[in-house]
């Protein structure tokens, strides 16, 4: 079991695996007392950092990347032991961590270039990106090394500092971040720290800190943006688990469609904000979906999260799989049909803290489990009966992230997209992440940008210099 130094911290975090629910770190917890002295710590360091070149921070990125590539097996443990994900999806998470950084890296050159609007003999103006300062990023355990690089990486070659607060369920990956970073011979670029969840409001009031990017659940996201405005005028990105909804038309290949997914929905056993697990279904296609879907999530193989065979891992937070279950039966109680799973269960050795891959059908928009957020391996089915039913629905969701449709009909599926007011559109797809394509919150679903290009411009403030001379 690891335990790291207590430095004087006055509790300690127990890190708790959730198959074997064996204690696999105790982390104390840091005090403000602490926490102010990391950030004053981190400007101190920022003051040099946002003087070197982009050349230099990209160095300084790879060599960190390196860490990871070369430590790989033990993080993807550390990963799973903590948090249950199946190792082999561990070891993804890594490679894709490592491939999104160097994605977002090429972009930064022109993300971060000057603007020059006017350059004459005697008439010169210019718009250049200066770093911001200080950046904390609360991090979410779900895919909790992409969900640190998502705004570390553009954080630190835009010429900012970090400080890292990662979930209790995964807190070694922050750890991990650190060391990366100090390994590349830059201790104090990246710091991660432990915050105890009352004390964070307290911590927003620095006045050496610039921003905040926060990942995680619509109402914790909430609460961090009140607490945030109460303490300090500086912005924040909001990256919620919002609505990922997408519709099976009657023209879907229903085969690609089920196969999809259901392998995409039941990944990470469901704790994800990427993927889509509420489903709009054309009435004339419910039910050969539904039979192609369950045939695919029953394929899983729930067990050890350590064994490569596993697909189907435990859920990490207790709490999450109550609330789930709690939903589920108010939606039987309001008639709706589950066609399999819909309990909290353990694997054959009568390990682990397991929710059965589920799929329910005829939800509707007065069911929680439909309209309100969860986390698990739950496919929620709402039939409709036409084209214009699903785009009403998509359009009066005011937490709707990412929508799609899957339909075999080019041009229809085209003109459906284009009347979703949504921020992110898919069309036979179900994956929503993409390096060069923006995350972006709208309304409820949060707010900021990142990913992409844009992902750079919540790390910079714009100077603008206009001269003449003669």
């Amino acid at each position: 079991m690891l335990r790291l130094p207590r430095r004087f911290a006055s509790t300690l975090l127990k890190v708790e695996n959730p198959y074997t629910f064996q204690t696999v770190a105790e982390i104390p917890y840091t005090t403000l007392e602490e926490s102010y002295e990391f950030i004053n710590k981190s400007n101190d360091f920022f003051k040099t950092w946002k003087l070197t070149s982009l050349d230099e921070r990209i160095s300084v990125l790879d060599k960190a990347l390196l860490y990871f590539k070369e430590n790989k097996q033990e993080i993807a443990k550390e990963i799973t032991t903590q948090m249950g994900k199946p190792i082999r999806q561990s070891l993804q998470e890594v490679d894709n961590m490592i491939v999104f950084s160097n994605e977002l890296k090429s972009l930064a050159r022109d993300a971060l270039s000057d603007e020059v609007i006017e350059d004459t003999e005697n008439s010169y103006k210019k718009i250049t990106k200066i770093p911001i300062g200080p950046v904390l990023i609360l991090s979410d355990y779900t895919y909790p090394l992409m969900s640190i690089a998502s705004g570390l990486v553009p954080a630190i070659l835009s010429g900012n500092t970090a400080i890292l607060k990662h979930s209790v369920y995964s807190p070694l990956c922050g750890t991990r971040f650190h060391e990366a970073f100090k390994h590349a011979g830059a201790d104090y670029l990246v710091k991660d720290l432990m915050l105890q969840i009352n004390e964070i409001p307290e911590f927003f009031g620095s006045p050496k800190l610039s921003y905040v990017h926060f990942t995680g659940k619509v109402e914790s996201g909430k609460e961090i943006y009140k607490s945030l405005a109460e303490k300090n005028m500086i912005d924040i990105g909001l990256f919620l688990s919002g609505d990922n909804m997408i519709y099976i038309s009657a023209e879907a290949d229903l085969d690609k469609c089920a196969a999809e997914i259901g392998k995409k929905a039941m990944e990470n056993a469901g704790q994800s904000c990427f993927n889509f697990k509420k489903l709009l279904i054309h009435r004339s296609v419910h039910d050969d979906f539904i039979e192609r879907a369950q045939a695919q999530i029953m394929s899983l193989t729930m067990g050890d999260p350590m064994d490569e065979m596993t697909t189907l891992g435990p859920m990490a937070d207790p709490d999450n799989m109550e609330f789930l279950q709690n939903m589920i039966q108010q939606a039987v109680a309001n008639s709706s049909e589950v066609i399999c799973g819909g309990s909290p269960t353990n694997d054959e050795t009568g390990n682990g803290r397991f929710y059965e891959p589920t799929i329910i059908t005829d939800l509707d928009d007065h069911d929680s489990l439909f309209i309100g957020e969860f986390i698990g391996p739950v496919l929620a089915i709402s039939p409709v009966e036409s084209d214009e039913e699903a785009l009403s629905r998509f359009n009066n969701d005011p937490y709707l992230f990412a929508s799609g449709i899957y339909s075999k009909d080019k041009s229809k599926a085209i003109e459906f997209i284009n009347k979703i007011k949504g921020p992110r559109v898919l069309i036979n797809e179900c994956s929503i992440r993409h390096p060069r394509l923006p995350w972006n919150g709208s309304l409820k679903a949060g707010k900021g940008v990142m990913y992409s290009s844009h992902g750079y411009k919540p790390f910079y403030q714009l100077k603008s210099y206009s001269y003449t001379f003669g």
